[in-house]
């Protein structure tokens, strides 16, 4: 049985617009392909915003990333219910 603690905590970044293919090159360029694979990075999209899913320990890293790569970030979450409750989306 695996502690609660041991658990991936994330965070959510919303975002108004996203390159993946750029945002993945700087983030491996400046930090490596293994701290890429620690921050497990999982997008997806709600209405006409992109979500970003991201380990909490690698917050710092990913909105450098995000900052170099041009894409826009509105807000950082705790939840995704945070996430569709600022999006107004039942």
């Amino acid at each position: 049985v695996v502690k609660k603690s041991y658990s991936i905590k994330r965070r959510y970044i919303l975002l108004e617009s996203f390159n993946k293919k750029e945002f993945i090159k700087k983030f491996i360029y400046f930090f490596g392909y293994i701290e890429f694979l620690r921050a497990s990075i999982k997008l997806f999209k709600i209405s006409s915003f992109f979500v970003l899913s991201v380990n909490r320990k690698s917050l710092h890293k990913v909105i450098f990333a995000l900052y170099l790569s041009n894409s826009r970030s509105r807000k950082v979450f705790k939840t995704l219910k945070e996430v569709k409750q600022f999006l107004n989306i039942n």
